[in-house]
């Protein structure tokens, strides 16, 4: 009987020739199975040995082993950065939000004091309301006439519903619901919605409203919250008798929502100069053939006449703008570190307290940090005596704001608020979900400002 290892010889070489390797493996798994039946050793179930495998590398493994962890490194590092990017555009659309804010009201509040704008409390032009409660002028392009007496007896109002205010986080509503709303035209529309008992209030009430947005009813919705409550609250778009609706909610809980109108609609009724009563839609209303824009704020009398110098309006105007020039100065203490464009326009709106001396002596006081304050009895007194300092040292045509202006001219919008180190060598113009962000604040909003 030929021994073990000239079988295994003969089927590994043929012929003197070297077998493939898959041949030399199969041939060595032959020979111990040879080996298994000449003896009762091996019949016991043992695995099967390979001794080719740990003389090949596993290139293949080893390849994927790299090439998975190059990819997670990658994938890590552009988590890393998106994540990065969506809290720069959070960061930044808050920073463009205030700044809209507080410089936009910087900027009225500066043009009330300037020589010769529309608004100028110095030289004021065109028509003015004696009393703001009831009416204000908001387009003047009419001639100056003899005034006009504006008698108001009841201003637009718009259609608004309301929800009872329930707990935020309890889930006391269930069920199908359905929400009729009937036009002053009688159309109606039903409108469903699903209450889900897992869900809390506020979740579900949101529901109510998303729904009541999509059908383009020219009605608003929305869920307000305080102390823990929730309220479902809409409203028709445009005030008046056309516009008005009803509301009634039925299904489960229908009663626990306590949907209930809050505001009926109705139209504007004023006279002018004692005529018949005129009824408006709206709460803007035409004078003087259309020349003339007033806006209604109450009832009430009030005269439209040219306005005149006001030492009243004056001190208002002044502390508006101390107000403003106030926050101005809190916004840029608080973003100032953002940037060294931030931190110079900072340290420039802080020098106005160089100017402590002049401003004291029109009533304007100034702390150490440059905020201001107005002392409203010596404002008065220097209106009453010095009008013309007062004007020079408030209405000159380089006030304060100017330096805003020459600022945001020399300056890029990014430099304001430049992206993070993390996002420096980043273009990424897509966050999660696909969404379209930039990385950079556009800086359109500086446009209207300068």
């Amino acid at each position: 009987m030929p021994n073990v290892c000239d079988i295994a010889y003969r089927k590994i070489f043929v012929g003197g020739e070297i077998m493939s390797i898959q041949s030399m493996l199969s041939a060595s798994t032959a020979m111990y199975q040879i080996q298994s039946m000449q003896s009762l050793r091996f019949q016991t179930q043992r695995p099967v040995l390979n001794p080719w495998r740990s003389m090949v590398p596993n290139y293949a493994q080893m390849n994927d082993r790299i090439l998975g962890r190059v990819l997670f490194d990658k994938y890590s590092r552009m988590n890393d950065q998106i994540d990065a990017l969506a809290a720069y555009e959070r960061e930044s659309k808050a920073f463009d939000s205030e700044f809209d804010s507080v410089f936009g009201e910087l900027k009225a509040s500066s043009s009330a004091l300037k020589p010769y704008s529309g608004d100028s409390v110095f030289h004021p032009i065109g028509y003015g309301s004696s009393n703001s409660d009831v009416a204000t002028v908001t387009e003047n392009t009419a001639a100056v006439t003899a005034p006009i007496h504006l008698e108001v007896t009841q201003t637009a109002a718009s259609t608004s519903y309301a929800s009872r205010a329930l707990s935020s986080e309890g889930n006391s509503l269930q069920g199908r619901h359905t929400l009729n709303i009937t036009g002053s035209d009688g159309t109606v529309t039903s409108i469903h919605v699903e209450f889900d008992s897992t869900e809390d209030n506020k979740t579900n009430l949101n529901r109510m409203a998303a729904a009541i947005n999509e059908r383009n009813l020219g009605i608003t919705a929305s869920v307000s919250e305080s102390d823990g409550k929730s309220t479902l609250v809409f409203t028709a778009d445009k005030t008046g008798t056309e516009h008005a609706f009803t509301a009634e909610l039925s299904g489960e809980s229908s009663a626990r929502v306590g949907l209930e109108q809050k505001r009926q609609a109705r139209d504007s009724k004023y006279t002018v100069d004692g005529g018949e009563e005129q009824v408006s839609q709206s709460n803007e209303i035409k004078l003087l053939d259309g020349d003339l824009g007033v806006t209604l704020r109450g009832t009430g009398s009030t005269d439209i006449a040219h306005r005149t110098v006001d030492d009243a309006q004056t001190v208002e105007a002044v502390k508006k703008f101390a107000d403003s020039y106030n926050k101005v100065l809190s916004f840029l203490g608080k973003y100032k570190d953002k940037s060294s464009s931030l931190n110079s326009m900072a340290y420039s709106y802080g020098l106005t307290r160089l100017m402590s001396g002049t401003l004291s002596h029109i009533g304007i006081n100034v702390d150490g940090k440059g905020a201001l304050s107005v002392d409203e009895v010596r404002l008065k007194d220097a209106l009453r005596n010095t009008r013309e300092d007062v004007e020079k040292v408030l209405g000159r045509s380089v006030n304060p704001y100017a330096r805003t202006e020459s600022i945001l001219i020399q300056r890029q919008a990014h430099s304001f608020y430049p992206k993070p180190q993390s996002l420096s060598d980043s273009n990424y113009m897509y966050g999660r979900n696909r969404k379209y962000v930039s990385p950079n604040i556009h800086g359109m909003f500086f446009s209207y400002l300068v």
